[in-house]
């Protein structure tokens, strides 16, 4: 703010990452945070952070006593998902199909919020990314259990290559990452 007074910002929602990258193109959008993913002709992706998976539970459920869990230890497991097509979903699924593990999923949802927030209504468990469910289960009746050998998410910035940010969009970036990476 004190560098770019006349900077004025607008935060959209968008509930995947195929939505943000679709903003890009049709909206008068700078910049959308995604999970990195395949390349997409047109946009470029810079990662931001590397997120470790971990199953959010109650406290009741069988592996709440648990402190890590094995991937083994999910198989066959009934967890809420996100819904088929977005990013997160599938990298999930290609990791834990490539160990042959096999989720059921019970429910699904557009959004990791909205998974959490059903965990917390103990509706069931999710396999969710640590930075989200790491504050949920400090407010919550819910456990966080790190997952072992799964393989993170990456998340970051993307944006159509043909634009070039300005530098306010520039110092926002780096002060977001260099934020995130200090926590």
């Amino acid at each position: 703010r004190l560098a770019f007074p006349q900077v004025k910002m607008q935060f959209r929602g968008a509930t995947s990452s195929a939505e943000c990258v679709e903003k890009l193109f049709r909206d008068p959008v700078d910049l959308a945070f995604v999970t990195i993913g395949d390349d997409i002709e047109g946009i470029r992706q810079h990662p931001v952070l590397e997120l470790d998976y971990v199953l959010l539970t109650g406290r009741d459920h069988p592996l709440a006593k648990r402190a890590k869990l094995r991937l083994a230890d999910l198989d066959g497991l009934a967890c809420i998902g996100l819904i088929e097509g977005t990013t997160s979903r599938s990298q999930l699924a290609s990791s834990l199909s490539r160990q042959g593990v096999a989720l059921e999923t019970a429910m699904t949802v557009y959004d990791w919020d909205t998974a959490i927030h059903l965990v917390e209504l103990g509706l069931g468990s999710s396999i969710v990314p640590s930075w989200h469910a790491h504050a949920s289960a400090a407010r919550a009746a819910v456990l966080a259990i790190p997952i072992a050998g799964l393989d993170p998410i990456r998340v970051g910035w993307a944006m159509r290559e043909s634009y070039e940010l300005l530098k306010p969009a520039r110092e926002f970036m780096r002060m977001l990452k260099d934020d995130l990476q200090s926590r």
